[in-house]
Parts: structure tokens; C-alpha cells; sequence
């Protein structure tokens, strides 16, 4: 690869809304950031240091490319999924017209996330949305085309609804990537029942959605805390910012359909922006859905506790939002510093076994390969603290993505 490492690039300046940092972007356990921002590209993108490019252009896409990181073959596979995600996502916007093509750059460069969109280009400023993706990196990565494309279109699809805002928003707040997650279908499109709900509660994964939805936080994903960095803080922090989210987003979507549930959307995100969010947030949630946050969320809850076991197919669910979320710590590991280039090939290696595992419903072998991987990285970076290895925290203007 040309130029600085991904680790030593720098971002360019910050745009509307973390897509970057905590794509999502849920509680932030650390630090405390306004709920909208401008959008920039994760960790190592960078709009002045792009490779040398090929593209390939379709009816609503410009896609870059460099030939020498990607074969043609792969590039129209990843067309192929593209547009037919185009369609699927454009269905459920109509009001949302593209008169100018959606760039997507096939081959981003950044570490902490899979992809990531920013309303006006990389600078913001152009007519064209963006998209940057790591699409040779998705076997390591764990992440499906249909369900990552889905997911960033929605993201840009959902910044464009708003009729009386002149500029594209990014969503924010609490619900900005469980929309994204819902209109995805879940992580890798495995669905987004009640029971798989009642499976995170059974797991202990679950916050409580008074403190949850009615005070949201910034969406800082936890990597410049003091002390280790740990993977559990990762998953807590992605089962808050995406899952619980997308969950309660397709409970509000079963009660009282899709158009009214994009108008709840909008509204709770504009309360959540407010002096006063907890205030306002009730009143949103009152006017849209007839009950008191209180009653909704008991509501939900009995639906929640009704709901089938399923307990299969939740369980490869749940394995796969812990495989990506040590990914990410892995990789938020990377950026610390703490794994060293020699042991990162064995450990790529071991999360596109783990994936392949989940991918094939061989669930007993895919805990096995789970246990393993997060203890070598473990092991790797603990051994890489105790050597005098400093610790890097992300300096001031760089940034994750989160996607």
C-alpha cells in the first residue's frame, strides 16, 4: 500500500454525524459529543490521498477502484449487489430522488468498520453521496455485500427524507444505525425477531430501554478510556448502538406500519437534539404511538417474553454480532498499536474461519473458533502492553468508522 500507514493517516475535517465514529454509534460510555456532527470518513480514508483509480458506472452509481487491489470480476460481483440493494432501499424512500450518481469507493482504507456513507462526497461539499467500503476485506470482516450495501444506502436514504432541511442529515441520536440495521434486515440479514430479543435478555445483553432510548448518548464507540481496552466493552457498546435499536425500531414498525414509523423517527431525532431530550423524547413517543414511554416498553417487553424460543437460529445470530464486534476490538486494538503486523495474518485467518463457521450454521465449531480468536488477540495485545509497546489513542481529528 502507498503512502502512510493506516495507522499514522490522518482524517480530514469532521462533517454531519459519527458514521465514523460509533456508525454507529450508540452509548458512549467515555465521552459525551453532540448527537449530530458533520460525517467524515473512518481511520485512513482520505479524499487527498486516494489511489490511482478505475471506475465502473451504473445507472445510480460511480464505483472507484484500484485494478491492482481488485479484479474486474470482483468489481461487478460487488455492482451486482449494489444495485439490487439500490432498489430494495429505494422502495421504502420514495419521496427520495437520486438526480446525481451515489460514489462508492470499492476499496476504502481505514480500520474499526466495513463501510461507511457521508452525505456530499468525502468533503461534504459535492453533489454526490459517498460510500466507502471494504469489500475484499469481507471474508475477514464477517460482513455480507447485500446486508453492507443495504445498510449505507440506508444511511443516505434516511438523511434525504426530510423535506424542510436544505442540506442531507446523517441520522442520528440513538436510532441512527438501527435504522440502518432494520432497513438491512439485521447484521447479514438473519432478521430481527422478538425471540432473537428475548435471547440477548437471556444472555444478559440487554440495557434497559428508559435509560437507553429516552437519554441517548453521543455514539463514541469505548477505545480512548483509560486502562485496556476490552472486548466485551465492544460488544455492550454495539448490542446498545445497533442491535437493541433495530430491535425496537421493528417493534415501533410492526404497531403502527413503515410511513409512520419513519415520521417517529424523524421527530425522535430532532427531541433527542434538544436541551431536554428525555422530555421531548416522551412527548414523541406519546403523540406517534398513543402510550406513555413507560407503557410502550412494558408492551414491548410481553411481546418480547411471548416470543418463541428459536433458539438455533438466534444463537447464530448472537454469534455473529460477537464475531464483528471482535473484529472491531481487534482492530481498535490495531489502532493502539498493541497487535503487531507479524500476528496479524494468523488472526485474519482465524476470524474468516470463525465467519465461515457461523456463515454454515456449524454453531458448536463457531464458539470453538470464537474462544480462540478472542483469546489470541487477548493474549497478543496483553503481551504487547507488558513489552513497553505504547498505546496509541486516536489523536485529535482522526476518527473510527463504525458501519
Amino acid at each position: 500500500m502507498r503512502g502512510p500507514t493506516i495507522e499514522n493517516m490522518k482524517m480530514n475535517r469532521i462533517l454531519l454525524l459519527p458514521w465514523l465514529l460509533f456508525a454507529f454509534v450508540g452509548a458512549s460510555p467515555n465521552s459525551e459529543m453532540p448527537s449530530e456532527m458533520k460525517p467524515m470518513p473512518p481511520m485512513g480514508e482520505s479524499a487527498e490521498k486516494q489511489p490511482e483509480s478505475a471506475e465502473l458506472k451504473t445507472e445510480h452509481f460511480r464505483f472507484l477502484y484500484d485494478p491492482r487491489r481488485m479484479s474486474d470480476g470482483r468489481v461487478k460481483e460487488a455492482a451486482r449487489e449494489a444495485v439490487v440493494s439500490f432498489k430494495e432501499v429505494a422502495a421504502l424512500f420514495p419521496e427520495v430522488r437520486y438526480t446525481e450518481p451515489i460514489t462508492i469507493r470499492l476499496d476504502a482504507r481505514f480500520r474499526g468498520a466495513t463501510g461507511y456513507a457521508t452525505p456530499g462526497g468525502v468533503s461534504g461539499k459535492g453533489k454526490r453521496d459517498a460510500i466507502g467500503i471494504r469489500y475484499e476485506d469481507l471474508p475477514t470482516l464477517g460482513l455480507t455485500p447485500g446486508f453492507l450495501f443495504r445498510h449505507e444506502l440506508a444511511h443516505l436514504f434516511a438523511g434525504r427524507w426530510e423535506k424542510d432541511r436544505p442540506d442531507p442529515t446523517l441520522s442520528g441520536a440513538a436510532l441512527g444505525e438501527g435504522i440502518a440495521d432494520l432497513v438491512a434486515g439485521g447484521r447479514n440479514r438473519l432478521g430481527l425477531p422478538l425471540s432473537f430479543a428475548k435471547y440477548l435478555q437471556q444472555q444478559d445483553a440487554w440495557a434497559p430501554p428508559l435509560r437507553l432510548f429516552l437519554f441517548p448518548r453521543s455514539g463514541r464507540p469505548p477505545i480512548n478510556g483509560k486502562g485496556p481496552l476490552e472486548y466485551e466493552e465492544i460488544f455492550q457498546w454495539r448490542i446498545a448502538r445497533y442491535v437493541e435499536p433495530s430491535l425496537f425500531l421493528e417493534y415501533v414498525r410492526s404497531r403502527i406500519g413503515w410511513k409512520k414509523m419513519r415520521q417517529f423517527y424523524i421527530d425522535y431525532t430532532r427531541a433527542s437534539q434538544t436541551k431536554q431530550p428525555a422530555d421531548n423524547i416522551r412527548t414523541v413517543i406519546r403523540r406517534h404511538t398513543g402510550l406513555l414511554p413507560e407503557e410502550l416498553f412494558a408492551q414491548w417487553q410481553a411481546a418480547i417474553d411471548q416470543a418463541p424460543e428459536e433458539r438455533e437460529d438466534n444463537r447464530q445470530r448472537w454469534l455473529s454480532e460477537r464475531a464483528y464486534a471482535g473484529v472491531q476490538w481487534y482492530e481498535f486494538l490495531i489502532l493502539r498499536k498493541l497487535i503487531p503486523e507479524a500476528d496479524r495474518p494468523g488472526i485474519d485467518a482465524q476470524f474468516r474461519a470463525l465467519h465461515a463457521e457461523i456463515a454454515a450454521r456449524r454453531l458448536d465449531a463457531a464458539e470453538k473458533a470464537l474462544a480462540a480468536v478472542l483469546e489470541r488477540v487477548k493474549r497478543v495485545s496483553d503481551g504487547a502492553a507488558t513489552q513497553n509497546i505504547v498505546r496509541a489513542p486516536l489523536r485529535r481529528g482522526e476518527s473510527v468508522g463504525v458501519g
